[in-house]
């Protein structure tokens, strides 16, 4: 795929200009700010922004679908920071970004505040709609972190969907509507996200090294598994469902890349 270093590469340019003045290292909040978007090895919500607005045969300005894959990449950032804090007060691990609770509280504002100024700056054509949809994504992710863990630490499948679902189907929601699709592609490009985007995030999971330290258990693990099938074979047959004159080919190309283990993502 050719388009995708030149993405990766317009989005980190966006995300350093996010980040500009963020020390490598360090206790400050903006510090852990900057840890938590430099964290994953790759910048896959990003890349679900640029695959959908292909998807949907779109011509926007390359700097706006930088702008929304930035914007993505750092509410993914939050959701780290905000993700590693419920571990910590539910006794699983300390904070991992950040040295104490303020400062990754403080480092998820500046995020989140971020990412609404990186949208911000696209094309001001329904700029509302696009605020609408980023604002959705981000009250099902404040909900999903507002229930405790389990007894065990265990993450549930269905805060998979609520977080990281709920964020791939803001990011192809947004990247197909940079395109101009119509509200029928939109809606059908925002459910394959969601399911693409929980299928990878559980994939991750169950793959890191982190999985021990958060508790999840045997059968926990097996119920994620089971529920990463589950949304493979749902993400699969929207795939194949997509209406005209939507592409899957790019989303598919994303998809196959996640199935990957995760070094060879790149």
């Amino acid at each position: 795929m050719s388009r995708r270093p030149t993405v990766d590469s317009a989005v980190q340019d966006r995300l350093d200009d996010a980040l500009d003045g963020a020390p490598v290292g360090g206790d400050s909040p903006l510090a852990a700010a900057r840890a938590a978007v430099d964290s994953p090895e790759d910048r896959w919500y990003a890349r679900l922004v640029a695959a959908a607005h292909d998807s949907a045969s779109g011509s926007a300005d390359p700097e706006s679908v930088a702008a929304v894959g930035a914007t993505l990449e750092l509410v993914r950032g939050y959701c780290r920071l905000r993700a590693d804090l419920l571990t910590a007060l539910g006794g699983g691990c300390t904070v991992s970004f950040a040295s104490d609770r303020s400062a990754a509280l403080l480092a998820g504002d500046y995020l989140h505040a971020a990412a609404f100024q990186s949208l911000q700056s696209t094309s001001q054509t329904a700029a509302g709609a696009r605020v609408e949809t980023l604002t959705d994504a981000l009250g099902s992710v404040r909900r999903a972190f507002s229930v405790p863990l389990t007894g065990s630490g265990a993450i549930e499948p269905s805060a998979i969907a609520r977080t990281a679902g709920a964020v791939g189907e803001a990011a192809a929601a947004l990247g197909a509507s940079l395109a101009g699709a119509e509200v029928q592609s939109v809606d059908s490009l925002a459910r394959t996200g969601r399911a693409l985007a929980t299928v990878d995030a559980t994939d991750r999971l169950l793959d890191s090294a982190a999985t021990a330290s958060t508790g999840t258990s045997a059968i926990a693990e097996r119920a994620l598994r089971a529920n990463a099938g589950r949304r493979r074979e749902v993400a699969a047959e929207l795939l194949r469902s997509l209406p005209d004159p939507v592409d899957a080919a790019p989303l598919r190309s994303l998809a196959s890349r996640s199935a990957r283990p995760a070094g060879e993502r790149q």
